[in-house]
């Protein structure tokens, strides 16, 4: 059983491979909704804070209301469907355009890795990775 576990076997695709996507989403779901989209949500009363909006719309993306909205709703009511297994693969590519946007417009100025004060790419690249893998491969049974 271990040398399965551990150097083969089907993967995904077995009743383990299933607990360890569960435990990745339930992970990385609570993870972004807790760290980021429930203080976008409920932090300065109801959505998105107006120093928030702002910052969208320095970005340079139109409709800066509503994109932080998007955001906002992306990192709490999508993290939290993908944290409980609902519309795993659709919760995930919002995710990940999410991500994209945060390393390619918002951090397109910050070094990759963090080294001290300021922002980097490197929280927004981790966070991608795991929603690339559940675009791909689902959540589990």
């Amino acid at each position: 059983m271990l040398k399965k576990l551990l150097f083969g076997g089907g993967g995904a695709t077995t009743a383990v491979g299933d607990f360890g996507l569960m435990l990745g989403r339930v992970s990385i779901g609570l993870m972004m909704l807790i760290g980021h989209g429930w203080g976008k949500l409920f932090g300065n009363g109801f959505g998105p804070s107006q120093q928030f909006i702002d910052g969208v719309g320095k970005m340079g993306l139109p409709a800066p209301t509503l994109m932080a909205w998007m955001a906002t709703l992306t990192e709490s009511v999508a993290a939290l469907l993908l944290a409980l297994g609902l519309l795993t693969r659709p919760m995930a590519l919002m995710l990940a355009g999410n991500m994209s946007v945060a390393i390619f417009i918002a951090h397109s100025r910050d070094p990759l890795f963090m080294g001290g004060p300021g922002g980097a790419k490197e929280p927004a690249i981790l966070y991608l990775i795991p929603f690339v893998l559940f675009i791909f491969i689902g959540g589990g049974r």
